[in-house]
C-alpha cells in the first residue's frame, strides 16, 4: 500500500475512531446514571460498522519487523506494565510454521535469541500441511 493510501484510510480510521468513543462516551453516561455498568466492547471494528460510520479496508497485509525491534518493544512493555506492578517478567515463545520445501530463515536465530532472554522458547515445525498434522508432530491429538 502506497503511503497516500495508507494516510487516507488511517485518517478515516481516526475519525470514525473519534466519532465511535464519543458515542460510546455518551452510551455509557446514560448507562451509569441507570445504574447499569459501561458497555464493553469486544469487537472495536464490528462496533464501529454497527454505528454506520465507515471503516476502511485495509486487506491483507503482512507486518514485517526486525527481531531487534520486536526485543525493543518487548521490554518497553515489561519497563511499563510489569516494573510498576512488581511482576515477573513474563514469558515469552515462539511458534514458527515453515514450509517443508523452504530453505532455514536466519530470524529464527534472533527469535531464539528473543525467547531465551524472556525464559520462554521457539518451536520451529517444518512440514505441517494442517493443523492435524501439526498437532501429530507435537504428539497431541488432533480434537475431531
Amino acid at each position: 500500500m502506497d503511503p497516500e493510501e495508507r494516510a487516507r484510510k488511517e485518517a478515516i480510521a481516526e475519525e470514525s475512531n473519534r466519532e465511535a468513543r464519543r458515542i460510546l462516551e455518551e452510551d455509557n453516561a446514560k448507562r451509569k446514571a441507570k445504574g447499569l455498568p459501561p458497555r464493553v466492547i469486544s469487537n472495536w471494528r464490528s462496533y464501529v460498522k454497527s454505528l454506520g460510520l465507515p471503516w476502511p479496508n485495509w486487506g491483507s497485509f503482512i507486518v514485517r519487523f526486525k527481531p531487534e525491534e520486536l526485543l525493543d518493544h518487548l521490554e518497553k512493555v515489561y519497563e511499563v506494565h510489569y516494573e510498576p506492578e512488581d511482576l515477573k517478567e513474563p514469558s515469552i515463545n515462539f511458534v514458527v510454521l515453515v514450509n517443508e520445501d523452504a530453505n532455514s530463515d536466519p530470524s529464527e536465530n534472533q527469535l531464539k535469541k528473543i525467547a531465551k532472554e524472556f525464559r520462554g522458547s521457539v518451536g520451529i515445525f517444518r512440514g505441517s500441511k494442517t493443523p492435524q498434522e501439526l498437532l501429530k508432530q507435537m504428539g497431541e491429538e488432533s480434537p475431531e
